[in-house]
């Protein structure tokens, strides 16, 4: 589910860089025109519209299957898995291969709760928590609940992150010139 709602997410940016430039979207009084405002829900409707193909599900399942087995081995993980699968995405369309990555990249932290609550050996980094509540319930006979949670928190985790965004000023460190990065104190050069 986590992979669905990334990939949906990737095919609205991609399918919007094709209408309207975000610089363009204000108008000489500063508003948002109506005619510019339904131009992102056309780019969402073209994301989703370009995963629903057949191919683009079979590569995001096979992504996630790929993303399963990268995330459960540990030491392993997706910037890895993206890595190997990066020679096969050149032959690939643009929305097949983000198909691919997204399911990659959307199930590799669900293969790390695998094995952090069976087998108390986190697949990765941000699953190590998963060892401190996860591994206790399987050694009490349930361990399906505890992958259930572990499921439902990665699939609703992953649908957060499309709807809150976080903003890209932030995320990337490259997004800001250096000066807004520290802090303004006086110099003395002159």
């Amino acid at each position: 589910m986590a992979a669905l709602a990334a990939a949906i997410h990737v095919f609205a940016l991609c399918s919007a860089g094709k209408g309207v430039d975000a610089r363009d979207a204000r108008g000489h009084d500063g508003r948002v025109s109506e005619s510019r405002r339904f131009g992102m829900l056309d780019a969402w409707v073209g994301g989703v519209e370009g995963l629903l193909q057949a191919r683009e599900l079979m590569f995001l399942s096979l992504g996630m299957g790929i993303g399963l087995i990268f995330g459960a081995l540990p030491g392993l993980g997706g910037a890895t898995a993206l890595a190997l699968l990066m020679p096969l995405t050149y032959g690939l369309e643009p929305f097949t291969a983000v198909a691919l990555a997204g399911g990659v990249m959307g199930a590799v932290p669900m293969g790390g709760s695998l094995t952090a609550i069976l087998l108390n050996s986190p697949g990765s980094a941000p699953n190590a928590a998963t060892c401190l509540d996860g591994y206790p319930l399987a050694q009490q006979g349930k361990a399906g609940y505890a992958i259930g949670a572990a499921a439902t928190a990665n699939s609703l985790g992953g649908q957060e992150d499309p709807v809150f965004p976080r903003p890209s000023s932030v995320a990337r460190p490259g997004a800001l010139p250096p000066e807004r990065l520290t802090p303004s104190c006086p110099s003395s050069r002159s």
